[in-house]
């Protein structure tokens, strides 16, 4: 359980281990927007220039990041963002530097599993 309203609610941790699980829950439980980084469309090979994963990712992320600024200027809270690459994670601090959030990361305690699975 959350200890308050948040604008945005980060959910990080390897594939597999419920990111998606998690968020799709919390998202119905505080009725919530649900924004999944790999739902962001690729830019990569389009027109005559063609791009490189890196910055094709880095393009992704800064309009993620401005959907999602833009849903809290609108009155949302507790937006759930999830599947960012660990860079990403990082630079949380300084991209929403003005907003209240929280990070999760997701572990899972058998390992064995999460290789079988994958």
């Amino acid at each position: 359980m959350l200890p308050s309203v948040r604008t945005f609610i980060f959910i990080a941790g390897a594939p597999g281990v419920g990111k998606s699980t998690t968020a799709q829950l919390l998202r119905d439980r505080l009725d919530s927007p649900l924004f999944e980084f790999g739902w962001i469309p690729e830019f990569r090979n389009t027109g005559t220039r063609l791009t490189t994963y890196r910055e094709d990712e880095a393009l992704a992320f800064e309009n993620l990041a401005l959907v999602a600024k833009n849903y809290a200027r609108h009155g949302f809270k507790n937006i759930i963002i999830t599947d960012l690459e660990d860079k990403r994670i990082g630079e949380l601090a300084e991209v929403y530097a003005d907003y209240d959030y929280a990070l999760f990361t997701l572990r899972m305690k058998d390992q064995g599993l999460l290789r079988r699975v994958c």
